[in-house]
């Protein structure tokens, strides 16, 4: 990652500290996964990225409602074009599982917003265009469970980040395992 982006991404983290203390305060007393994620540009441009994929990391914490149900809290970061442009999500969820167990076929719809980021235009390499806005993401997988706790996803998804400069768009898969901390099933 360039030093540029590097210093945009720790002077964000700076203005965000009650975001992390939200989070802090989710490892207290949820469930926690943490998220590893591959995509690829979606729409105009992806011939300009070089390459048109990148990598990402996401910690979920998640609120079970039910055996089958969660509600769900991210914060991640995306980098792409060769780690030039990227941006940071925290988004709000909810994981519906299809056959009511808790673990098998789901689909995780997303909500939130993208706290920084940019990337390059791809009309004009010297302007950059701002990734922060509104972020939409529809996840559909795989929940693979030892128990009622602990659970492995995958899963393939596509997101948005909608501002004023219009949508920029990725598709992915994405791997999730358990952390060991936080509390059980249902706060127990």
């Amino acid at each position: 990652i360039n030093l540029l982006f590097k210093y945009k991404i720790i002077k964000m983290c700076r203005k965000f500290q009650s975001v992390l203390v939200v989070f802090l305060t989710a490892i207290c007393v949820n469930t926690a996964q943490a998220q590893l994620d591959f995509f690829t540009v979606l729409g105009p441009g992806i011939s300009y990225y070089e390459p048109p994929v990148g990598f990402g990391g996401f910690i979920k914490f998640a609120t079970p409602i039910s055996e089958a149900d969660d509600i769900t809290l991210e914060l991640g970061f995306l980098g792409f074009d060769g780690n030039d442009a990227g941006y940071v999500p925290i988004k709000l969820g909810y994981l519906y599982t299809f056959n009511r167990s808790g673990t098998g076929w789901f689909c995780e719809p997303q909500l939130g917003y993208s706290i920084g980021g940019d990337r390059e235009d791809i009309e004009d390499y010297s302007i950059r265009k701002s990734l922060k806005g509104v972020v939409t993401t529809v996840n559909l997988g795989y929940r693979f469970g030892v128990n009622s706790s602990i659970y492995t996803d995958l899963s393939l998804r596509v997101e948005s980040v909608i501002n004023k400069d219009g949508f920029f768009s990725i598709a992915g898969i994405r791997l999730a395992f358990p952390i060991s901390f936080g509390r059980g099933k249902y706060g127990y």
